[in-house]
């Protein structure tokens, strides 16, 4: 959410409603950004993720909004991201 935020985004966290998002980013100027984030082991993991998000999007991709994924891998403490 900091990352979103520091970019110029109002981020609103919507993990507890158990829906298919657990961060929306809205900006003016930019089509709001759907946000999925995983956290797992290793990135082998994450590319897996991220390939079956990309080719299985929840949504019809649109000119108003992304869907995102970001996957936090623990083992190289990095995120790795995949847009629709």
């Amino acid at each position: 959410m900091k990352a979103w935020r520091k970019a110029g985004y109002t981020v609103v966290r919507t993990a507890g409603s158990h829906g298919p998002w657990d961060i929306v980013a809205v900006r003016s100027d930019r089509p709001s950004e759907c946000i999925q984030c995983k956290r797992v082991e290793n990135e082998a993991i994450a590319l897996r993720l991220i390939k079956e998000f990309k080719a299985n999007p929840l949504l019809n991709p649109s000119g108003y909004f992304h869907q995102v994924i970001e996957v936090y891998c623990s083992a190289t403490r990095e995120v790795l991201r995949g847009t629709v």
